[in-house]
């Protein structure tokens, strides 16, 4: 897990119920070392609880625009903050009767709550009107500095005259969502905030 002695008992000894969590968001690659880990040696109380993630299957595809989430999936930037309730569903739970001590009564009175899935959201955005737009932005920049000139930043919007629709919207700098996903490291924070990330 890339987690030394020392951190995890500080993630143990700081635990404020009988589970701690090490780690978030692995892949399953390394999901399945640590099962496989469990079962060759015996070790008991380590648990894998399977998760969903936000997938940016275009990388940095009209990243200003779809914004990006948090580790807990809650939308930070863009789309993904303001239609964020809309888009988020609601996850399904199995409801236990317990007894008076706080244990689940043997006998299955077990209600349960089945999930609700969120909402699609549909652009107007013009894939092909998208690219060459991203494209374009960086192409004047580059222009721009050619000729001595300091650009740094530029964008773009395209709308259909004939009804007010969005068909393409882009800026430059840009970053891909993904980078996001599961918190997104300093290194990376550092490389996206420094001068040099206006730069193509």
């Amino acid at each position: 897990l890339d987690l030394d002695e020392e951190t995890v008992r500080e993630k143990l000894s700081q635990r404020t119920s009988n589970d701690a969590l090490l780690r978030r968001r692995v892949d399953k690659a390394l999901a399945d070392q640590v099962r496989d880990a469990c079962a060759a040696n015996g070790w008991k109380g380590i648990y894998l609880n399977e998760d969903t993630k936000r997938v940016y299957p275009m990388g940095n595809f009209a990243g200003s625009i779809l914004g990006f989430t948090n580790v807990d999936n809650e939308g930070m930037a863009g789309l993904e903050l303001k239609y964020n309730k809309a888009l988020t569903g609601r996850s399904g739970q199995v409801l236990p009767l317990k007894n008076a001590w706080g244990y689940t009564t043997p006998v299955q009175y077990d209600t349960y709550v089945p999930p609700v899935p969120g909402n699609t959201l549909t652009l107007t955005i013009d894939a092909n009107i998208q690219k060459a737009a991203e494209a374009s932005l960086v192409s004047v920049i580059n222009t721009v500095r050619s000729q001595d000139f300091q650009g740094r930043s530029a964008s773009v919007v395209a709308l259909d005259c004939t009804n007010g629709e969005v068909i393409a919207m882009a800026s430059y700098p840009t970053y891909s969502p993904s980078m996001f996903v599961g918190g997104i490291s300093s290194s990376d924070w550092e490389t996206l905030s420094s001068e040099e990330a206006n730069y193509p």
